[in-house]
């Protein structure tokens, strides 16, 4: 007979296995979008330039050195890639299982092994997380949820031994988690939330101190807060276009996308076809539940304290992303990787409360579990396999959201790989017509239907493309890729004069673009 801890490491050892299995597929994935440019064609990786990795990278710089470590290693085969994605979620997995037994000391509850090993295999398989893991760029979400667990598990170590070194590895982490995304900025405002919720004593004479001394530094700092606030307003917005209400009331309604994506595991998709909700009777709606949510959680905190713990936990985790920080991209499946823990907890604790009250037996309790995880595994499964094939990955994005940009973009790239040009320059156009109609212009879209112009020998339109979009594109990164796209369309018509005077001015925006340099040096050779 098996002692109850043999089996629980049995179980574990299981759950890693079938994780392993689900995300095999994943090691033989090929780059996709961001990969290039962050991996393959990354001339600081390809100049082994580290001096300015901070400045380029500045909050993502953690995560930019374990791929720049993988440059090193493996250059650009991405199979070594992705055995560290799988390796950071399969971490991941272990510090959940860690938490829950030290969540369960600060609630002063008594832990239940089945339970966690459930949340856990729920968590593990869940299709919805793939896109952190196989996605080779978005290792940096699956990493910042390292960090920022880690650093919530030391903390609460901390709150239930009292020693000083769980504080400093608490400490630690966050700022791991910090220089990784900027999303871990969550952390401390869901620990100050769970210190209110569940300290035993609040000291009113602490916190009477307290309230007068912000005040007090509120009153002097008073004379310069217009100053503060329209410089916080530019470092805490990625759009210029949305307005942060209007990206709030969306992104109440996109909470219920991802929560759908999570309990039917369809459809999912590297882009997600959202743009700005104005409904207002949808938003009422939408701000009624979330509130609801609240409110139930919080009657029943006595009672249930690890869903409360969880569903705080799940409105902060998406606290940076999905709130009041406008973000081009209005939604992604990679945000959901790290509130998906709360939502497993929340889900497996719902489903075993009912289980309880409608008293059903073990045996039928094991069938259902068995079957979620059944249907999970073979869902990531499945989902890892069409990530392994561009063209039939792309098809399907397309399919599930045809009006996308980044999915008309990369159906017009794979028209032109295939030599259907027209099409290319149709699906293409579409997307950067849609991109500028939601105030998002992006410079791959725009150098990518230029590209196509000048294989069709059309220069012109390649020029113009060009000169039109930069009136809008600001960054001088991207300024740069769509001169030296406009440098090589001169080029091809022999005009070097041109070509090389954009190429200098392109070359001078980003010192690193090789596109430009090729241009210069041919235009050289040609005098």
């Amino acid at each position: 007979m098996l002692s109850p801890t043999i089996k629980t490491k049995l179980y574990l050892l299981v759950i890693v296995f079938i994780t392993v299995i689900v995300y095999f597929p994943s090691l033989f994935v090929p780059f996709y979008l961001d990969d290039t440019i962050s991996i393959t064609q990354n001339p600081i990786f390809i100049n082994g330039d580290t001096s300015i990795f901070f400045r380029i990278y500045g909050m993502r710089v953690i995560g930019y050195l374990t791929l720049y470590g993988n440059y090193l290693l493996s250059s650009t085969d991405p199979f070594y890639y992705h055995v560290v994605n799988v390796f950071i979620h399969l971490l991941n997995g272990l510090v959940i299982y860690k938490l829950y037994f030290v969540i369960c000391d600060y609630l002063r509850i008594k832990p239940q092994t089945k339970f966690i090993l459930f949340v856990l295999a729920i968590w593990m398989l869940q299709p919805l997380n793939t896109q952190a893991v196989t996605y080779v760029v978005q290792r940096i979400a699956a990493m910042v949820a390292l960090f920022s667990l880690m650093s919530l598990l030391s903390y609460l170590k901390w709150r239930t031994t009292k020693h000083t070194l769980w504080l400093i590895f608490a400490f630690f982490a966050f700022i791991l988690a910090m220089l990784t995304k900027q999303n871990a900025a969550f952390l401390p405002v869901f620990i100050i939330l769970m210190e209110i919720s569940f300290a035993q004593k609040l000291v009113s004479k602490r916190l009477i101190f307290t309230g007068g001394i912000s005040f007090f530094i509120f009153m002097l700092v008073y004379p310069f807060i217009g100053s503060f606030l329209h410089q916080l307003d530019v470092a805490t917005r990625e759009s210029q276009v949305i307005t942060r209400f209007d990206y709030f009331n969306t992104q109440l309604t996109v909470h219920w996308l991802y929560l759908k994506k999570f309990l039917l595991m369809a459809p999912l998709t590297l882009t997600m076809d959202v743009i700005l909700v104005k409904n207002e009777t949808l938003i009422l709606f939408a701000y009624f539940i979330h509130l609801s949510v609240i409110f139930l959680a919080t009657y029943f905190k006595k009672s249930q304290p690890l869903i409360f713990f969880m569903v705080v936990f799940y409105y902060c985790a998406h606290l940076v992303e999905s709130s009041i920080v406008p973000i081009t991209d209005l939604a992604f499946e990679h945000r959901t990787y790290l509130p998906n823990v709360a939502i497993s907890f929340i889900f497996v604790s719902l489903l075993s409360n009912f289980f309880d009250k409608i008293k059903i037996s073990s045996q039928v309790n094991y069938l259902i579990s068995s079957f979620i995880l059944i249907l999970l595994a073979v869902t990531t499964y499945q989902r890892n396999v069409l990530w392994q094939k561009p063209q039939d990955f792309y098809k399907n994005e397309y399919k599930v959201a045809p009006k996308n940009p980044r999915n008309l973009e990369a159906m017009g790239r794979l028209y032109a790989e295939q030599g259907n040009l027209n099409k290319a320059v149709a699906m293409l156009s579409d997307s950067l017509n849609l991109n500028f109609k939601q105030g998002k212009l992006t410079a791959s879209s725009v150098t990518n239907l230029m590209k196509v112009f000048t294989m069709q020998g059309n220069y012109q339109g390649a020029v113009i493309t060009g000169q039109k979009s930069l009136l809008y594109i600001k960054k001088p990164a991207n300024k740069s890729q769509i001169l030296s796209a406009m440098a090589f369309a001169y080029s091809k018509m022999n005009l070097c004069p041109f070509a090389f005077g954009l190429a200098n001015t392109a070359k001078r925006l980003n010192p690193y673009n090789q596109e430009a340099q090729k241009i210069i040096t041919y235009c050289k050779d040609k005098k």
